[in-house]
């Protein structure tokens, strides 16, 4: 599956289905800043936790948006996907907008999230909280992989004068995401 036959998806829904969700929609209208917390907030509410294996009986499959908005239920990345497809369809900039897989060192899982742009940081929307909050304050996650228009990248640590500094160890586990880039050629932090 692509974001693109996501979005081709959406288009081609019902128009029953999409008046389903207004919370959606209305962030269609609003300024980049409250979009994205619209959007968090209205795909976090309209989706409950649910593994792949419970629904689909599966270990792992990730569904498209529709799908998941049309069940209520999915698992960390069906929320990203969702928040994806929504954001770019509400007019932000697909440049603006990543899928990250990021590893939790809080409870040891892989967890995926949703990075968009906004006044020059990274916001995270995240499936486990309503609160946005900035790629720099997600210190206990190590970021793996992005996922965006231009496909999929993996992240590698560089050491930095800054995270360096916070280290004593090769154990340490860097403060924020800023030490951590993609490997191919990508040239955004995110």
């Amino acid at each position: 599956m692509t974001f693109s036959n996501s979005a081709e998806q959406a288009r081609s829904c019902a128009r029953q289905q999409r008046a389903s969700w207004p919370s959606l929609r209305k962030a269609e209208h609003r300024l980049a800043g409250p979009r994205i917390g619209i959007v968090n907030r209205a795909i976090n509410l309209a989706i409950r936790p649910m593994s792949d294996l419970g629904q689909w009986g599966v270990i792992d499959r990730w569904s498209a948006p529709l799908d998941t908005l049309t069940t209520g239920f999915g698992d960390c990345e069906d929320y990203a996907i969702a928040k994806y497809v929504a954001l770019t369809q509400a007019g932000v900039a697909a440049e603006d907008v990543r899928l990250v897989i990021v590893h939790d060192l809080a409870i040891g899982e892989d967890h995926a999230v949703v990075a968009a742009r906004f006044d020059g940081d990274w916001i995270i929307l995240d499936n486990r909280r309503l609160m946005l909050v900035k790629d720099s304050d997600m210190r206990r996650t190590v970021p793996l992989f992005v996922l965006d228009q231009t496909g999929v990248r993996q992240f590698a640590y560089a050491a930095t004068p800054d995270a360096s500094a916070l280290c004593k160890d090769a154990s340490c586990v860097p403060a924020s995401w800023r030490g951590y880039w993609p490997v191919s050629g990508f040239s955004g932090q995110i």
